[in-house]
């Protein structure tokens, strides 16, 4: 998109007893068919001394880059007024509009058919001429006006004295040598137009006024006038038909419209008003369709990243379900078939992707390990003869499916004992080891009981305890070379905040998992014992010896 240089102001209508639109488009040197995008200008100044409009305005951003701004006017000021309009940067542009007293009444012709056997040059009927309201019903002048007067001018006819309008329908009688002259009427009477211009009605001018080319789905003003003499003697916006939509007096199109005025009273006119759109660009969606290969109960989730006010349809033969910003496929037969995305944006032309998919007869299978609480503990389960980390999932063919949970799972500081397996489709199984029938996408669970491991290297008491659980550890002592040397109770390696290290029997309320280790110190007081024992014995057997010989002597 080239950024604009120049600009353009329009007002339609043109003419107008009391309200008009001023319509201002930016153009670019290198392109007067479009008008180019407005956001990237800033505040523009309005400014006339008899109309009423915003004197600031700015290009509204709404997301699809406006193309053109209108702004409404009012005045009450007849005459010729002037617009202008300004922006920083560029030249100052303007626009001028007729503001024409407002008009209660107006006349209306309605030519009357030749009279065969009447001259062209001798008296006969010409017009049948009546005043009309706003709403186009005939008025009783007499009654409404009194005494109305009206002059008829005519280049190509004269007609009888008298043209005092005192009937609801009054017939002119003059004298013509064409069969339909041209005759203008005239009223002294301001609440009734000054002029309207005569029949047959194919003199008469009907004026569509609106904008060549608009952007899709923009508003823009369009009017139907009835012109006499190139000027407007009465708006017919009642007569004027489109299939684009109508609101807040603005029309909006989507798509290249033809507008029609056709009446038997006014006429026919069309007008065609070609409509563009915006490209989208490059950032304004983008998808990842991921693997081109799908299988039988898999979830494929398609997310698409969109600018603002852009919307998407899909079509395809595989089931989906949609959200605002993604597409969810769930293919339930195998085979090849086609995805396409339509993304749309009001006022952009539409842009297609397509992708293409090979669906497999494969079942997901969805394995999960949880504990006691429903939170998910993350383990390794044999599924048939691959391993798969859960929560994960695993492709399967129909049939039964062999699985082998663990029994037990520590994770850190907390662990868990297999208590059964649930699967999505209502069946349970209380081993950790089991064949299950599948014939569709499933969900298996294995459930796992919270449990405290308790570990006691060189002494009793370990095991796995439920929270709460009174753990008792004890340390008895060992013997290292027969019964002289002896490993005696010293501490525990690592017990629990709050408790005694160095108590030989500990009793543990169980919180978390733990593991700890017996800390002996040697005990030689046995070997101790045999040496003392040893030496008493001698002396005892030396002393008796000595006893022994001195009373044998003294025999």
């Amino acid at each position: 998109d080239t950024k604009p240089n120049s600009m353009k102001t329009q007002i339609f209508p043109p003419s107008t007893d009391s309200h008009a639109y001023l319509v201002i488009s930016m153009f670019s040197q290198a392109n007067y068919t479009y008008p180019a995008y407005g956001v990237e200008l800033s505040e523009f100044s309005v400014t006339s001394q008899n109309l009423l409009h915003d004197s600031a305005v700015e290009f509204l951003s709404d997301g699809r880059k406006s193309q053109s701004m209108i702004i409404p006017l009012t005045g009450k000021i007849t005459g010729n007024h002037t617009v202008y309009v300004s922006t920083p940067g560029m030249p100052t542009v303007t626009a001028g509009v007729q503001i024409m007293p407002p008009v209660e009444y107006t006349l209306s012709f309605t030519p009357l058919p030749f009279v065969s056997g009447v001259s062209a040059t001798g008296s006969r009927p010409l017009f049948a001429l009546s005043v009309l309201d706003q709403n186009g019903a005939v008025l009783d002048p007499h009654y409404t006006f009194g005494d109305l007067q009206i002059q008829l001018l005519s280049k190509e006819a004269s007609f009888e004295s008298g043209s005092s309008l005192k009937e609801p329908v009054t017939i002119l009688y003059g004298k013509s040598e064409i069969r339909h002259p041209t005759v203008t009427a005239v009223s002294k009477n301001s609440n009734i137009a000054a002029t309207s211009q005569s029949v047959p009605n194919q003199s008469l001018v009907i004026s569509i006024q609106m904008p060549n080319s608009a952007h899709s789905g923009e508003p823009f003003p369009a009017y139907a006038q009835l012109l006499a003499d190139g000027k407007p003697i009465s708006e017919i916006d009642s007569y004027l038909k489109s299939d684009c939509p109508f609101e807040d007096s603005l029309f909006k199109c989507v798509k290249p419209s033809k507008f029609v005025v056709f009446n038997k009273d006014v006429g026919f006119a069309s007008k065609a008003i070609d409509i563009f759109e915006n490209t989208f660009e490059q950032n304004d969606f983008a998808a990842d369709f991921g693997p081109d290969e799908l299988h039988i109960g898999e979830k494929r989730v398609i997310k698409f990243n969109l600018a603002a006010g852009v919307t998407f349809t899909v079509s395809s033969a595989i089931q989906f379900e949609t959200s605002d910003n993604s597409v969810t496929l769930k293919p339930d037969r195998s085979g090849k078939y086609d995805l396409s995305v339509v993304f749309s944006k009001q006022g952009y032309k539409t842009q297609i992707q397509s992708h293409s998919f090979v669906v497999s007869e494969k079942i997901q299978v969805d394995l999960n390990t949880v504990n006691s609480d429903g939170v998910s503990v993350g383990s390794t389960v044999i599924a048939n003869t691959e391993s798969v980390n859960t929560p994960g999932f695993f492709l399967s063919g129909y049939g039964v499916i062999h699985l082998e949970f663990p029994q037990t799972i520590i994770t850190g500081l907390s662990g868990f004992v297999f208590e059964g397996i649930t699967t999505s489709d209502g069946q349970r199984y209380k081993s950790n080891i089991a064949d299950i029938p599948i014939s569709g996408p499933v969900s298996i669970t294995a459930v796992y009981k919270n449990t405290i491991f308790v570990t006691a290297k060189g002494g009793t008491g370990g095991g796995a305890f439920e929270k709460g659980d009174t753990i008792t550890l004890d340390a008895p002592p060992r013997d290292v070379v027969s019964f002289l040397v002896r490993d005696t109770f010293d501490h525990w390696s690592y017990l629990p905040q709050g408790y005694d290290v160095y108590l030989q029997t500990v009793k543990i309320t169980a919180e978390k998992s733990f593991d700890t280790t017996v800390v002996y110190r040697q005990d030689y007081s046995g070997i101790v014992l045999v040496f003392v024992f040893a030496v008493v014995s001698l002396f005892v057997f030396m002393k008796r010896d000595r006893i022994s010989v001195i009373l044998a002597k003294r025999k």
